[in-house]
């Protein structure tokens, strides 16, 4: 016996067939015809979602702001879900002038699916505007009241975010002129440091802060970071223990703990604080991509896979992550998707070292000689001064052994 065939309601039937219709009308630039389609489905059907959706588009394009907000949040109401109307709420939100709202919208759309790089350009893109209207805001309030500490610190931190660098320590450094028992100024300044090298400053800033607030995790966070560029990573841990003492919650004192284990060959403790950083943030790629570089130092390759997998499903673009699984397929012998692997990478990064040396090495066990040589060339000529000494001799060699057998 047989389950009888279920019949779709007729009514929704109508409905759909109508906002087809619109969807016809819209494409072709009929707006009133496509609007009055899409009235006419939700009058059959008031919680179809996609037709509230659709009249938002409709009215979007029209320039009526008002009724497309309406219509797109009245869309999320019924499928809370749906990235593409999170996104174009937030559209019609900066045509409003509403950039907080905006970046809610666009960053809900993302937690969706991380994939989509429509959001992710908007969200810059408001982001942006953001900084530059606050920038405008806090340069106009500096021309009546220069010493205007926050003003100064404000705009700063503005600045920071643009990656506009000298003019961020300009303005930090006055900040801290006028009130040097800032923590937070100093905290950033020594962050820009960080970021330029210039660890001993960094330290010195770090500390000022931690002087001022002991309980700034954040501080915390970076003097570790930049012990551990020092190679000291026993005051390292030591300080983003500090930081999650202070905040459980801070992710990147776990994120940087892992990688300070992992640096100490300590895998099992690296394994544990990633998860943790995961557990906090689930789309912390490199948190994924670290976990994944621990599990392939256990040896535990399908896990490594996974991680990396999901680390590209939330950045596709990282060239890295991608050389790295090419490695993971390498070992396993599996060299049609590490060469797939490798190529990915250099799409995105021509200059990345590892996966050229890596994608010689894959040909060399292939025997396709003169394209590992390619590679193995191609690597030397990007590796950066200094750096793989130990490759850039091996492949040296390799090469004229390679080529004495050609």
């Amino acid at each position: 016996m047989t389950d009888e065939p279920v019949e779709r309601d007729p009514t929704m039937k109508e409905a759909e067939a109508h906002n087809n219709l619109g969807a016809t009308h819209y494409t072709q630039g009929r707006l009133e015809e496509a609007i009055a389609e899409y009235e006419q489905a939700l009058k059959l059907s008031p919680n179809f979602a996609l037709a509230h959706y659709n009249l938002g588009l409709a009215y979007h394009l029209q320039g009526k702001l008002e009724e497309a907000v309406s219509k797109y949040q009245e869309s999320l109401r019924i499928e809370p879900t749906s990235a593409a109307a999170h996104n174009n709420l937030g559209r019609a939100y900066v045509d409003q002038g509403r950039l907080e709202e905006a970046m809610e919208e666009y960053a809900q759309a993302l937690k969706i699916n991380p994939t989509l790089v429509e959001p992710r350009n908007n969200l810059l893109n408001a982001f942006q505007m953001k900084l530059a209207k606050a920038t405008a805001n806090y340069r106009e309030a500096l021309r009546t009241e220069s010493e205007d500490a926050e003003a100064h610190y404000r705009l700063g931190a503005a600045y920071h975010l643009q990656g506009n660098l000298p003019e961020a320590i300009v303005e930090y450094r006055e900040a801290l002129r006028i009130n040097p028992n800032n923590d937070d100024v100093h905290n950033n300044l020594g962050a820009i440091y960080a970021t330029q090298g210039r660890i001993a400053e960094a330290i010195r800033e770090f500390m000022e802060a931690l002087r001022i607030n002991p309980k700034l995790a954040e501080a915390h966070c970076g003097l570790g970071s930049s012990y551990l560029d020092q190679g000291k990573i026993r005051e390292a841990i030591g300080e983003f223990k500090e930081a999650i003492h202070i905040n459980p919650e801070a992710v990147e004192g776990h994120f940087n703990l892992a990688n300070a284990y992992r640096i100490q060959g300590e895998s099992s403790d690296a394994i544990a604080e990633y998860k943790e950083a995961l557990r906090i943030d689930p789309h912390l790629s490199k948190a994924r991509a670290n976990l994944g570089l621990a599990y392939y130092g256990e040896g535990k390759l399908a896990e490594a896979i996974s991680e990396y997998k999901e680390a590209m499903r939330i950045d596709p673009n990282n060239a890295l992550v991608h050389s790295n699984l090419g490695t993971v397929y390498y070992d396993q012998r599996r060299f049609d998707e590490a060469i797939a692997e490798y190529r990915q990478s250099l799409g995105i990064n021509p200059n990345l070292p590892d996966a050229h040396y890596n994608l010689g090495l894959v040909y060399q066990a292939q025997d396709k000689l003169k394209e590992a040589i390619e590679c193995f060339q191609t690597f030397l000529r990007v590796v950066p001064t200094g750096t793989y000494p130990r490759e850039v001799k091996q492949t040296e060699e390799t090469i004229r052994e390679l080529r004495q057998v050609m």
